[in-house]
């Protein structure tokens, strides 16, 4: 439980951040905000991933006709290892996304995707299956979400990056574009932004 509180304080405060480094805040600095984001994890990389994912559902745009399919479900589908999407499920518990109830979904690589609003990847060193996976989502309204090193070269929206024990993330905004989604400009303050 206190572990749970220890995430949710860690949520606060990069959303807090991004508040504060796209709008300001009284006695809060940019500087401040940025180490707000920068603090070294107190968390097992898994679950600060899962944090991440729900912002990134939280701060992306779907076209309207997309979310108005799914008004009481957002999917978000995890392709790779049962624990990564049952360790997902189990920190993103109760948690909504878009006023819907996040559901995880775990997918193999060759299900179909459609109903999927986030697809994360989590296939260590398979570019070619994620290449694959990729190609069948190109144009499709779903935040591709991997943190495969060549990731974003493939193709994918967002990458995890873990430098120095501290998770960011890149940010391909061409990709995002192509997909008809919108991302935040709270998340591309700070992320890594290529096109």
């Amino acid at each position: 439980m206190y572990r749970w509180y220890l995430m949710l304080s860690r949520v606060l405060c990069f959303g807090l951040a991004v508040i504060v480094l796209q709008k300001g805040a009284p006695g809060l600095s940019r500087a401040h905000a940025t180490g707000l984001i920068a603090t070294e994890p107190t968390f097992a990389p898994e679950d600060v991933k899962a944090a991440f994912l729900l912002n990134f559902g939280r701060l992306t745009e779907w076209p309207s006709e997309v979310l108005l399919k799914f008004p009481r479900q957002f999917n978000l589908c995890v392709i790779g290892p049962a624990h990564i999407a049952e360790r997902t499920a189990q920190v993103l518990q109760n948690e909504t996304i878009k006023e819907r109830k996040v559901a995880i979904v775990r997918r193999s690589p060759s299900q179909a995707l459609a109903d999927c609003q986030i697809v994360y990847i989590a296939l260590d060193g398979r570019s070619a299956q994620i290449s694959e996976i990729l190609s069948r989502l190109k144009t499709a309204a779903i935040l591709s979400v991997s943190d495969h090193p060549e990731f974003t070269k493939l193709g994918g929206i967002i990458q995890f990056k873990l430098e120095a024990q501290r998770v960011g993330f890149k940010i391909y905004l061409t990709a995002a574009e192509r997909a008809g989604l919108k991302v935040s400009s709270k998340l591309l303050n700070v992320a890594e932004v290529i096109r």
